[in-house]
């Protein structure tokens, strides 16, 4: 019987099993796409790798998202007073104060959000905004105080 072949059909048989696993046209998002193609180890014969085919991995990827803008309500004030995010960046809203808060656009602002009412302890996400510009908010509950008004700027992505 010859088995000289045998490598060779190995790592053939190892790499399409491999890409069939794959599944989709796109890697989950949990998994980079290097590590959703899987690769047998090269077979060697008197210390040099076999040559063969290596499966592909695309490399168009897709820009990061920036990291969440977090807003703490504290001490009947916003924290940072005056964000700055770029389009599209979600903001969490977290309520650390003992009174109830909301996070909120003021009215005639351009824009229509309201975190509802938030104890201590609660959050709330916003998606984020579709376009540059500065966006006046406040708290319903305390807009007569400076401190629960704000203005966030929003900038292009990069």
């Amino acid at each position: 019987m010859n088995h000289r072949g045998a490598p060779i059909a190995a790592v053939a048989v190892v790499a399409a099993l491999a890409v069939s696993g794959c599944g989709g046209s796109s890697p989950s998002p949990n998994r980079s796409p290097v590590s959703a193609v899987r690769s047998a180890p090269s077979p060697t014969a008197g210390g040099s790798a076999t040559s063969g085919t290596t499966p592909q991995v695309s490399s168009s990827f897709a820009q990061p998202s920036p990291a969440v803008l977090v807003i703490h309500i504290r001490g009947f004030a916003y924290h940072p007073p005056t964000p700055v995010v770029v389009v599209g960046q979600r903001i969490r809203i977290v309520n650390d104060d003992t009174a109830a808060h909301t996070w909120s656009a003021a009215p005639a602002a351009g824009w229509q959000y309201t975190s509802g009412n938030l104890e201590k302890g609660q959050q709330a996400t916003f998606a984020g905004f579709k376009k540059p510009g500065k966006y006046a908010f406040l708290c319903y509950y305390h807009a007569e105080m400076p401190a629960m008004n704000g203005t966030i700027t929003v900038t292009a992505a990069k």
